[in-house]
């Protein structure tokens, strides 16, 4: 390669104003988009800290939701058990008012006749003659 090939600076120059000019656009181009580029930076650290803010939450949530499942299941579970000692209670109330089981009518008999037997503290005695009444209306 001869340099006659090679453009010389002479028979292509720039002029200095139009280069600076070009140099200070491109140097504004390069700073808009390093400020974009910062401003992306930002949002997506903004957004990470969020989305784990909102990941916590929502493990709160599951256990919270676990809890409130167990609650729930116990709760379910002694209503059954309240329904089963309250059925309990009205068989036993019908067996004392119709007199049909003998170890309820017969005073010598300890065992039932003491289960039946309110408590002196008890505001709701079972097998009174009002409840008595009552059960066999029904």
């Amino acid at each position: 390669m001869s340099s006659s090939q090679f453009p010389t600076l002479s028979n292509h120059a720039i002029p200095v104003r139009i280069l600076l000019a070009s140099l200070q656009e491109y140097s504004a181009y390069v700073h808009q988009w390093q400020t974009h580029a910062e401003d992306q930076r930002q949002q997506a650290h903004t957004q990470k800290l969020r989305a784990d803010e909102l990941q916590r939450e929502l493990e709160e949530m599951r256990v919270a939701w676990d809890t409130l499942v167990q609650v729930m299941n116990t709760q379910r579970q002694l209503i059954l058990s309240q329904e089963n000692d309250i059925a309990l209670l009205v068989a036993q109330q019908q067996v004392f008012c119709s007199g049909s089981d003998s170890s309820y009518s017969s005073p010598n008999s300890n065992t039932r006749a003491l289960e039946l037997e309110p408590l002196e503290s008890d505001p709701y005695p079972v097998g009174t003659e009002t409840e008595c009444s009552a059960a066999q209306k029904t």
